[in-house]
């Protein structure tokens, strides 16, 4: 009965009904916000402090601008069935033959339905594909019982052998010795270089445009430090040497000779300062790999007896022969894919469980790669000294991670040397031994989208993944990330488990956490308390349980190609 005879409106009681239920509501980010039909970038100031979303349109094949080349578009030139016994001859000399046919279209070598045993990597050069008939059915098998270093399948380079034996890492010193300093810093966003010698150029080539780690550049991100101690009470200098350095690989779109000035074909992620010695160099094209792709297969190893204890994160997993084995290795390539493709447990092994040795699919020094619809599981080394990484980008940019799924890697997926532009997205990760990670040097811009964490028992430390200042761990890793972005998290598993960041100040950093699951923060070192109030640096956005399924639109990459 209703003492007031009030007669409410259907439609007010149903309005009520909604927002009494509106933890499960459809919301948009403040900063990417629909508006007339379509998202789009909004920047908000607070506390004078800036946030805007970075912009990754153009990550993955083909710059973001269409997605991996349907397989009816790429001829197979040669098919070939396995043979008895060792097998890599028989499949180099097919690519070897394929890589050296004229003409600038890419051609696919078939390996038909079958287990393919090899006893040394294999190279797929520039504008081939290495396609199997279906993970399930094309099984490539390491036979080798020392794999120190050693890859498999390795796009172009290895860092076990080079393809090319005059090749150089880029980001230590220029291949032709040439140098061509900065003469007026490069903000982040823009796309115009002023240097020496532009007459140098050509457009359409290839560049390299980095810093170099100077003491002030490390000061910057250290509140003055140069070092740490250790647990041990020794010094240990952070961010040493140039593979800590700012790099981007980019092309030269326009050349202006009166002004001395150079324009590249993407933005810079990071400032690039004439204090830090920053420089561009050429890239010669005969160093870059091109449109290699790996697709329809399978891989895995003869396991070596004796090595369980290496199953212990503990261990000293750079001891093993195991140390560094990789699956599939993409150096120095500049377009290119790993699509449906799996690790599997050789038939003949003890332990029917174990697929790899060590790491799965490492991406280094390269630019505009796709990973998709790809699995990896199960490594027998996840010691320490850089083991058990299943998904590990390194001094890359514009790499793409998609609808792929890890194992109870080390790390499931790790971000090595100062990445950016790095996007993973609709990525599930079972059962890490430790948490996913920023792991070394100032990774910046990379987007972490759609993660599904699934663990069965809580990590050491609680933590699922982790962005920190590192400090001297991991030969002085240091502040491991800035402007990146945590977009749609969630965890499935122990109420303990957490996301968590370093509690960065505004004036060194930002990033973005935006519908995170059990978002916490850390004053530093992993390992440490992560239950900090957040920091100024931190855009910190409907980080509840629940909130990242009803998050709207469900990819932010997908959305900004769409607005590019």
């Amino acid at each position: 009965m209703n003492p007031y005879n009030y007669q409410m409106n259907p439609r007010v009681l149903i309005t009520l009904l909604l927002l009494a239920t509106c933890g499960g509501c459809a919301w948009q980010s403040k900063l990417f916000p629909e508006n007339g039909g379509a998202f789009a970038h909004q920047t908000h100031v607070i506390n004078g402090t800036s946030f805007r979303l970075p912009d990754f349109s153009n990550v993955g094949y083909g710059e973001g601008k269409t997605g991996l080349p349907p397989r009816s578009s790429i001829l197979v030139a040669t098919s070939l069935s396995p043979l008895p016994g060792d097998n890599t001859a028989h499949i180099q000399h097919a690519l070897n033959e394929v890589g050296l046919k004229p003409g600038m279209d890419t051609k696919a070598v078939l390996l038909t339905k079958g287990v393919y045993p090899v006893s040394d990597e294999i190279y797929i050069p520039s504008r081939v594909v290495l396609r199997g008939e279906g993970p399930g059915n094309t099984k490539i098998v390491m036979t080798k019982k020392e794999n120190r270093k050693k890859v498999i399948l390795a796009a172009f380079r290895s860092y076990a052998r080079d393809r090319n034996p005059r090749s150089a890492n880029w980001f230590k010193r220029p291949i032709d010795g040439k140098y061509y300093p900065l003469l007026r810093d490069i903000q982040v966003g823009e796309t115009v270089i002023s240097t020496q010698d532009v007459g140098e150029f050509k457009v359409n080539e290839f560049v390299v445009v980095k810093n170099t780690v100077t003491p002030d550049f490390v000061k910057a991100y250290h509140q003055g430090n140069l070092s740490y101690k250790a647990h041990d009470g020794a010094s240990q200098a952070i961010w040493r040497g140039e593979r800590f350095s700012i790099r981007y690989i980019r092309k030269v779109v326009a050349i202006d000779r009166e002004r001395g000035t150079l324009t590249i074909d993407a933005p810079v992620r990071h400032a690039l300062k004439v204090r830090d010695k920053s420089y561009v160099m050429h890239l010669p094209e005969s160093e870059v790999g091109r449109e290699i792709g790996i697709e329809d297969l399978s891989v895995g190893y003869v396991m070596p007896k004796g090595n369980a204890r290496y199953r212990d994160v503990n261990s000293h997993g750079k001891d093993s022969r195991t140390h560094k084995a990789t699956a599939i290795y993409f150096g120095n390539v500049i377009g290119g894919w790993v699509r449906n493709v799996r690790s599997f447990a050789h038939s003949g092994n003890d332990n029917d469980d174990l697929n790899l040795l060590s790491n799965g699919i490492r991406v280094q020094s390269s630019r505009f790669i796709t990973i998709e619809d790809v699995v990896m599981r199960n490594p027998l080394n996840i010691g320490g000294g850089g083991n058990g990484y299943l998904f590990h980008p390194s001094s890359a940019n514009d790499i793409l991670i998609t609808r792929s799924r890890a194992y109870n890697g080390r790390h499931n997926f790790s971000f090595g040397f100062v990445n950016s532009g790095v996007v993973i997205s609709e990525f599930q990760s079972f059962n890490s031994a430790l948490a996913v990670d920023f792991h070394t040097g100032l990774n910046h811009q990379n987007l972490l989208e759609r993660i599904d964490f699934f663990y069965e028992k809580p990590t050491w430390n609680n933590n699922v993944l982790e962005m920190h200042n590192r400090q001297w761990k991991s030969s002085g890793a240091g502040l491991t990330g800035i402007d990146n972005v945590l977009f749609g998290i969630n965890i499935f598993g122990p109420d303990e488990l957490k996301v968590c960041l370093s509690d960065l100040s505004s004036t060194i950093g930002k990033n973005y956490a935006i519908g995170v699951q059990n978002l916490n923060y850390s004053n530093g070192l992993a390992g440490r308390a992560c239950n900090l109030p957040p920091a100024t640096g931190l855009w910190a956005e409907n980080n509840r349980p629940g909130k990242a399924k009803k998050l709207q639109p469900y990819s932010l990459y997908q959305e900004q190609r769409k607005t590019r």
